[in-house]
């Protein structure tokens, strides 16, 4: 196996002892997982602030710290590119296949920059409307 998230998961984190194949679609490991990684990819991505370091912590638990970490460097070896921006700086500057991949009808950059954009825009104002704002 290349990477066992699961496994890496557990053992970072006390809540999660316990979790492992046997169990890995059971909801409430799954649920403090995501709330957990996220917060992890939060913290450790302090070049970007508001907007942007939402969108970058999501990118993160999209396709990896990694890969935002390699966006970030071509981003500013890149002219006018913004290495603490999402929009319109990391989302232009993926080291991820650009091929489409079987099975997903899109490159493994277009899923992460395609998954940003909808939780971020295309499907935000869903949620401002159920917590009021």
């Amino acid at each position: 196996m290349r990477f066992d998230a699961i496994q890496e998961m557990a053992a970072r984190h006390p809540e999660l002892r316990g979790w492992g194949w046997q169990n890995a679609f059971d909801p409430n490991y799954q649920l403090t997982a995501m709330v957990l990684k996220n917060r992890d990819n939060y913290r450790l991505i302090r070049w970007s602030e508001g907007e942007d370091r939402l969108a970058m912590m999501d990118a993160a638990y999209n396709s990896g710290l990694g890969s935002v970490l390699q966006r970030r460097r071509r981003c500013a070896n890149t002219d006018g590119c913004d290495p603490g921006r999402w929009f319109g700086g990391l989302e232009r500057t993926s080291g991820q296949s650009l091929r489409r991949q079987a099975g997903y009808g899109q490159s493994f950059a277009d899923i992460t920059n395609t998954h940003v954009r909808n939780v971020m825009i295309v499907r935000r104002p869903k949620y401002r409307a159920y917590f009021g704002e």
